[in-house]
């Protein structure tokens, strides 16, 4: 087989990211079904009528910055520092990560050495790159570009495919496949990545999905809300046409003209004369005609701010920040899962970077798990403070209070300097 073969299950999961990143992006144009009267200029038209209010991007946008809203610690990596293949930080590397699990519920991360640096370097892939795994082997599509040889002006894309597999022996090898010709790909490159002269028994590389680090697939977290976010810009297509259609009235003359005129002039300063018998009208929209499209819509809409609102919803005073728990639609996973499913990859990544390095030090990983705050508003604070200078609550539970609301931070809290010690 051909090494862009794909993986049994590969074709349903490409399907159900291909939907969600289309909405994503707002590539949505396509799923307005063309009706057979439609012309393929008036089709085009019809389609490009509404526009599209992306509830999934802001989405998106919104678990990034409450997964993230807090720092990551991450502890005893060997190095000078971490090395990352396109993120500038660790921050960065864990935003667009949690993007990609968002949007395509998968990726790997694989660990990989620069040899002039002579380091190590982390390198995440997402998971429409990850064509077919096996125990044994994985494949991974690259795509980069570079400069056509017979114009220094002209930048191609390039397509390749990234083979890492246990030889016979059970070292660990890489074959970089290109194209030769067109489908035909061959090897043109392997790599024998050694640790200080010393080969690999082991792929380093790890899977992550919305769930754990197996190399199942499941569909995106922000699958369902993607799917009704396409079927609610279909329905904007309806509307748009109907409003379009019926937006002015029509006249219409029943009867014929006095004289023979050849056209008919509209408005008030206008005069048409018809014949006995004839009469002239506007035919004007009335009636619920287009009711039936409007609340199809309005339901969407609700169905996507209610599943877009359970994605940021807790219980304020019953759930600490430990519990919490943001579902993410009908999938049943939690930003909490996800989480999880993230710190424990990055914790084994990180785990091959300094194996690399022949430390001996075992990485600590610890990613935000506090995706809320609780938040105080003016009268909190104002009936804290008066029930404390009423004696009824002690200054260590105006503090606690304070700090839980994030008016304080938890240092100056430790040190007895915060602002209300005093």
């Amino acid at each position: 087989m051909p090494i862009n073969s794909k993986h049994p299950e590969f074709d349903e999961y490409e399907q159900a990211v291909d939907l969600t990143t289309d909405a994503f992006e707002g590539e949505v144009k396509e799923y307005v079904p063309k009706k057979e009267s439609q012309s393929l200029a008036q089709y085009h038209t019809f389609r490009n009528r509404p526009s599209y209010y992306n509830v999934v991007e802001r989405t998106c946008s919104a678990l990034v910055g409450a997964l993230t809203r807090k720092s990551a610690r991450v502890e005893d990596v060997a190095g000078e520092s971490m090395n990352f293949y396109g993120a500038d930080n660790t921050e960065e590397f864990i935003q667009k990560a949690y993007a990609t699990l968002l949007t395509e519920g998968r990726m790997g991360l694989l660990v990989d050495f620069d040899p002039i640096s002579n380091q190590p370097y982390l390198v995440s892939y997402s998971g429409m790159s990850i064509i077919n795994w096996c125990d044994d082997f994985i494949i991974i599509k690259e795509h980069f570009y570079e400069q056509d040889p017979k114009d220094k002006f002209v930048i191609k894309e390039v397509e390749r495919y990234r083979e890492l597999f246990l030889d016979a022996e059970g070292y660990y090898t890489v074959n970089i496949w290109s194209e030769v010709a067109k489908d035909k790909y061959e090897i043109t490159e392997t790599i024998q990545p050694m640790v200080r002269g010393e080969r690999l028994k082991e792929i380093p590389f790890t899977f992550v999905n919305s769930y754990d680090t197996s190399d199942d697939l499941p569909k995106p977290p922000l699958y369902t809300l993607a799917t009704i976010n396409i079927e609610h810009f279909v329905l904007q297509a309806g509307l748009a046409h109907i409003a379009w259609v019926l937006a002015s009235p029509t006249p219409t003359i029943v009867g014929d003209l006095q004289n023979d005129e050849t056209s008919i002039g509209l408005g008030g300063d206008k005069f048409i004369h018809l014949k006995a018998g004839g009469s002239a009208r506007y035919m004007e929209f009335s009636g619920a005609g287009s009711q039936f499209v409007l609340d199809m819509a309005k339901v969407k809409e609700n169905q996507m701010f209610s599943l877009g609102s359970r994605l940021l919803q807790y219980k304020a005073g019953v759930e600490s920040s430990d519990s919490l728990q943001i579902r993410l639609g009908a999938e049943g996973a939690s930003l909490m899962t996800l989480r999880n499913a993230l710190n424990a990859g990055m914790t084994k990544a990180l785990t091959f970077y300094n194996q690399w390095l022949l430390s001996p030090l075992t990485p600590i990983v610890d990613l935000n798990s506090d995706f809320s705050p609780v938040g105080m508003t003016p009268q909190d604070i104002a009936a804290l403070l008066a029930l404390y200078t009423a004696g009824t609550i002690t200054l260590d539970t105006v503090l606690k209070r304070l700090y839980e609301g994030e008016l304080i931070d938890l240092k100056a809290l430790e040190a007895g300097t915060a602002p209300l010690a005093g």
